[in-house]
């Protein structure tokens, strides 16, 4: 295809999408009416640290619409991880009020604020020298240096890496939270530093074969195989200032295979589609064809909770649920789980069947084990044989159960993550003729979202 084609939609995109100078000076003007806030909150509570606006509003490689603003705090190292938790919050709750500021928690803790329309992160860290890091966030600093020189040594890459973030938003998979398991900020702009273009991004992907390895300062450019010994994931991005780090850890198998997949069909049929994030044009399946797959939901209204520890319980108990249904013959053949973090998430499962199924294989002794002559005797007038794993089998009955019955009795026996155990904690259990049924607009958004949503880019125009 013409190249033409894709530079007309870049550029179309770009006049979406990427602030002008003069837009980025006004936000500037804003974030440094923060980062000085922030300054003298420190120097009045008598705490050292230096100060850094960075993120994508430094490196001018912010989407328009969603505006961002890093502030790093770079500590002496003899302040404790508790230390910097309680004064971040304290200077939070000073500078923005105590509603408009959330606790976030990566390996470190920080928060996150708005203030006239601009989503502001303040981020304590330690203040220490490449490799000798103390919390996972003391790279970030050496992360927003080596892009700033990369922006420098080639101009017009800050654009290319705004449209990358958007193309992610658009499909989905932009952010490394543990609920999205897609590409980070850092990483969508490493992407565009080491191939040079986002076309030529784009044109790379299309011929990505797992596992892919992406080193920009050649760290293992003699020993490719001790990166792939040292690193499992299906993407691996070398850190360029931690060679022990691989920057794609967060992204998953779906989200790579989901970005792959968009790259494949805009470069077959370029469209502005692609990264139309205010407007998104959502296609939904006719209701016929879901309406008879088993459908379960488990409903939880629970407290406010840091969403990477609120998914992270809810995909383990998800994971418990599936192992006790597979366990009854029920196999669950997608499931998601959806929440707003503040009070309400939900678990829904596609499932093969509401009730157990009628028999069931049990396991016997092997020949070998004490217990084979009993085994045999208790059950002479059963189906019983050796299986392949040369161990007796015998098929059983069981009485009728539903998938309710499973799922109760499996919350009951596992360990539940402590924000989801306390009294006032309600978790209900929803067939798919009861969900249809809600009058909850979220929990009816959710459904349609996990039920009858396709990719855009599969659906013929």
């Amino acid at each position: 295809m013409s190249k033409d084609k894709y530079i007309k939609v870049l550029e179309k995109a770009k006049k979406k999408l990427i602030y002008l100078d003069e837009e980025y000076e006004k936000l500037y003007l804003v974030a440094e009416e923060i980062k000085e806030k922030v300054v003298s909150w420190l120097e009045n509570k008598g705490i050292e640290g230096e100060v850094i606006l960075a993120g994508s509003l430094a490196k001018k490689t912010m989407v328009k619409g969603y505006s961002d603003v890093d502030i790093f705090i770079r500590h002496p190292i003899d302040y404790t991880k508790e230390q910097l938790k309680n004064y971040v919050i304290s200077m939070g709750y000073d500078i923005f009020g105590k509603n408009n500021v959330m606790m976030r928690f990566a390996e470190h803790p920080y928060i996150e604020a708005q203030y006239r329309n601009i989503t502001f992160s303040i981020v304590p860290s330690y203040k220490v020298e490449l490799y000798r890091w103390r919390s996972a966030v003391d790279r970030s600093y050496y992360h927003f240096k080596y892009v700033v020189k990369k922006l420098e040594e080639k101009v017009g890459l800050n654009n290319d890496m705004t449209l990358l973030k958007a193309f992610l938003r658009r499909i989905g998979i932009y952010g490394a939270e543990v609920a999205v398991k897609g590409f980070s900020g850092y990483l969508s702009e490493l992407l565009i530093i080491y191939y040079g273009s986002l076309l030529e991004l784009f044109r790379n992907v299309s011929r990505w074969r797992p596992r892919i390895l992406i080193d920009i300062e050649g760290y293992y450019d003699n020993r490719r195989s001790d990166a792939y010994i040292m690193f499992k994931e299906p993407l691996i991005v070398i850190d360029p200032v931690d060679r022990g780090r691989n920057v794609a850890s967060a992204v998953s198998k779906r989200s790579l295979s989901l970005f792959i997949s968009a790259v494949k069909a805009f470069l077959d049929n370029p469209d502005l589609e692609f990264f139309n994030i205010h407007n998104p044009r959502h296609i939904y399946y006719n209701e016929s064809i879901w309406r008879d797959k088993p459908l379960i939901g488990i409903l939880i209204n629970h407290y406010q909770e840091i969403p990477d520890i609120l998914y992270s319980q809810l995909e383990k108990v998800t994971k418990k649920i599936m192992k006790s249904l597979k366990a009854y013959g029920i196999d669950c053949y997608k499931w998601h789980i959806f929440s707003n973090y503040r009070n309400k998430s939900i678990i829904l499962m596609n499932i093969s069947t509401i009730e157990a199924t009628k028999y069931y294989v049990r396991n016997g002794p092997y020949p070998y084990m004490d217990g084979e002559s009993s085994f045999i005797e208790k059950n002479r007038d059963a189906l019983i044989w050796i299986d392949e794993d040369g161990r007796w089998k015998i098929l059983e009955t069981r009485a009728k159960i539903d998938v309710k019955d499973i799922i109760n009795d499996t919350l009951k026996i596992i360990n539940l993550p402590s924000s989801l155990k306390k009294d006032d904690v309600k978790i209900t259990l929803y067939y798919s003729n009861e969900l249809m049924k809600t009058r909850d607009p979220l929990v009816k958004q959710w459904i349609k979202e996990f039920s009858m949503k396709q990719e855009f880019w599969t659906v013929a125009k």
